[in-house]
C-alpha cells in the first residue's frame, strides 16, 4: 500500500485535502441548503484521515470557515489553509463565472 502522507515542512499530510467551497449555499454564495448536511460531511473528513482543508473567505463568504468551526472546533491534528481576495463577488458573480469554467 503506498504511503498516504507526506512532509511538508513540519505538517504531516494526508495525501487527500478537502476543499470546503461546496459546503456552502448555490454558487459558492450564502449558507448550505441542508446545514446538516454540510455539517455531517465535514465531521466525516477526519473519520476518513485527511487532515487538510482547503477554504476562503469568499466562499459564502465566510460561510466555509463559520461551517468548519462548527463542525470541527477544537482543531486536533487539522490543518486548515485559507485564501483571502480583496474583492467580494454578488452571487450573479459566481453564476457568471461558472457558466464561463463550464465550456
Amino acid at each position: 500500500m503506498q504511503n498516504q502522507y507526506f512532509k511538508l515542512g513540519d505538517y504531516k499530510l494526508h495525501r487527500l485535502g478537502f476543499e470546503a467551497m461546496r459546503i456552502t449555499g448555490k454558487g459558492v454564495w450564502g449558507k448550505p441548503a441542508d446545514l446538516a448536511e454540510s455539517i455531517a460531511t465535514l465531521k466525516r473528513v477526519p473519520e476518513l484521515g485527511i487532515n487538510f482543508i482547503d477554504t476562503a473567505d469568499s466562499y459564502g463568504p465566510d460561510v466555509s470557515e463559520v461551517l468548519i468551526r462548527k463542525a470541527l472546533h477544537p482543531y486536533k491534528d487539522l490543518e486548515e489553509n485559507t485564501k483571502a481576495a480583496d474583492i467580494t463577488l454578488a452571487p450573479r458573480d459566481f453564476d457568471r463565472l461558472s457558466s464561463i469554467q463550464s465550456t
